[in-house]
């Protein structure tokens, strides 16, 4: 029995949550989504738009069966769609494969930045490292490793449908494309 005393005219009201016996957990997230796990193989162009480049799939694929190729750009920064939750069985770091071709310099090759947003949990473009690409073995796939903090991993181990990656790519004037492959926090692929 739930009594309510205001003052007459003051409504309405609103109740929401009542609970009468132990708090339930919060049920675990959702595994991760089919869609999420093409736009992090880059099996999709759809899943990704850039500032100022051209994108297409590539078949010299790192794993899988496509790679995004980025070319006509210095800089560009690529956004994937929005994404729902990974599921919690995440690592602590963020990893991808690239493809660089050899740079037209020998003394800055350019770099690649990541960051993460995800709104509906105060999470806005959070900054998760930079990988410059100069130390990196050139026309052949090099795996890059980037920590997470125990917090984002948190985050992202929880319930959410507005997770986006932000790559920035940032390179001197040049032909051939980069290759970006395998996007992945150690989430298991849905797709072989």
């Amino acid at each position: 029995k739930v009594i309510l005393n205001v003052p007459v005219g003051s409504g309405p009201y609103l109740l929401d949550r009542f609970t009468f016996n132990a708090q339930l957990p919060e049920p675990a997230p959702p595994a991760p989504s089919y869609a999420a796990d093409r736009a992090l193989g880059m099996e999709t162009l759809e899943s990704w738009k850039a500032t100022a480049a051209t994108l297409r799939l590539s078949s010299a694929a790192a794993e899988r069966t496509s790679a995004l190729a980025v070319s006509d750009f210095q800089y560009t920064q690529l956004t994937s769609t929005r994404l729902s939750s990974l599921g919690s069985a995440l690592n602590n770091e963020l990893t991808f494969y690239v493809w660089i071709p050899v740079p037209p310099t020998p003394y800055w090759a350019g770099s690649i930045g990541v960051s993460v947003s995800i709104p509906s949990k105060g999470i806005n473009s959070q900054f998760i490292g930079q990988q410059d690409v100069l130390t990196l073995e050139k026309d052949t796939w090099q795996r890059v490793r980037l920590p997470l903090t125990p917090a984002l991993v948190t985050t992202l181990q929880g319930s959410y449908s507005d997770l986006r990656f932000e790559l920035a790519l940032n390179r001197p004037a040049q032909i051939k494309p980069w290759l970006i492959d395998g996007l992945s926090l150690g989430q298991k692929p849905l797709v072989p």
